[in-house]
């Protein structure tokens, strides 16, 4: 990973905010939408995603093949926590590990295949493990769409420059549990997806090759997996170029009548980028970002404290992302 100070300039905050807004976006149609050669935005393009700055990622739903995402919440001694965290991130069950500030809590979200792998994590290898304290498991009954944010550090595009990417704009449906029975992902679609969870960005001709289809068949069979909701892009940055410097969870109780409308509105507040309602003592997970604690204040106060149902509120500042969406960070890069 570079050690060096991340150094971008207007043109690369235009590219990293138009692959917010449109990730699959060709980079001709970037380079028309920012008045720059193709050239000059693929060029970019891979060496901001070679340094660690950004990665565009096709995530498949836990739902869509029979799996359940489970938040898990660890005590751990002073001190305990950091190595906890790096072996954790190393399993492809784990998809999101944090360090608490103060370093004595992990939080991280487990996906495993199957109830033995799971049960093997979260009864057997965790508690007894020399830095855990305590261990508490919430299963994810649902997870709220949260549209692609655009953090404040890469607002770099004006009225028009956004407008002309909304077709290209990759829409992020509430999953559909009804058309999951219709496409059931065949050997194809394996490879396909898997070639998106390296590089959401692939051409449908470079997924033709790997799922063994033509690239009209890729484009069609993709079309059906996001419009289905089994898959969607996420677009991660290096947490050094992003101008939220504080992060928290916020461990939400609501009145369980009032929890579906709670997390549809949290799901649309600025700076929130994950909500779901899980199992336990508290029923609404929310992972929020912001510029400074007073911004945080402003979220916590005016934004999840006016939602419907509140009953109370527990604030978890986090102070070390070590992998997100599956991919590993270190030093505040992004693993290539």
């Amino acid at each position: 990973m570079p050690e060096e100070s991340v150094a971008l300039d207007q043109i690369d905050r235009q590219i990293l905010h138009s692959l917010h807004l449109a990730p699959r976006a060709p980079f001709a149609v970037l380079a028309g939408v920012l008045g720059i050669s193709e050239q000059t935005v693929a060029r970019r393009y891979r060496r901001m995603r070679r340094d660690g700055i950004v990665r565009v990622l096709g995530v498949r739903r836990p739902e869509g093949r029979g799996e359940t995402a489970w938040v898990v919440r660890i005590r751990c001694r002073p001190g305990g926590a950091p190595a906890l965290a790096r072996a954790l991130a190393q399993r492809e069950d784990v998809s999101w590990v944090s360090i608490a500030a103060g370093a004595v809590e992990v939080v991280c979200s487990v996906r495993s295949p199957s109830a033995r792998i799971r049960e093997d994590l979260l009864v057997e290898r965790l508690p007894r493990s020399s830095p855990v304290l305590g261990v508490e498991v919430a299963m994810v009954m649902h997870g709220y769409v949260v549209e692609l944010s655009e953090p404040t550090g890469l607002r770099a595009l004006d009225d028009a420059q956004r407008a002309a990417l909304t077709e290209w704009s990759v829409s992020d449906p509430a999953p559909d549990a009804s058309t999951w029975p219709l496409l059931p992902p065949d050997a194809h679609d394996r490879a396909l997806l898997a070639r998106l969870s390296e590089d959401g960005r692939a051409t449908y001709a470079d997924l033709a090759a790997v799922s063994g289809t033509t690239a009209g068949a890729a484009r069609r069979r993709l079309r059906s997996l996001l419009a289905a909701g089994l898959v969607y892009f996420d677009v991660d940055v290096s947490p050094d170029v992003i101008d939220r410097a504080v992060a928290a969870h916020l461990w939400a109780t609501v009145r369980p009548g009032d929890l579906d409308a709670a997390g549809r509105k949290v799901a649309d507040l600025p700076g929130v980028e994950y909500a779901a309602a899980i199992t336990g003592q508290h029923n609404l997970l929310v992972s929020v970002t912001s510029r400074d604690h007073r911004e945080l204040y402003e979220l916590v106060t005016q934004g999840v404290g006016s939602l419907p149902g509140i009953v109370s509120l527990e604030i978890s500042p986090w102070g070390t992302v070590v992998k997100r969406t599956g991919t590993l960070v270190a030093d505040g890069r992004l693993a290539p």
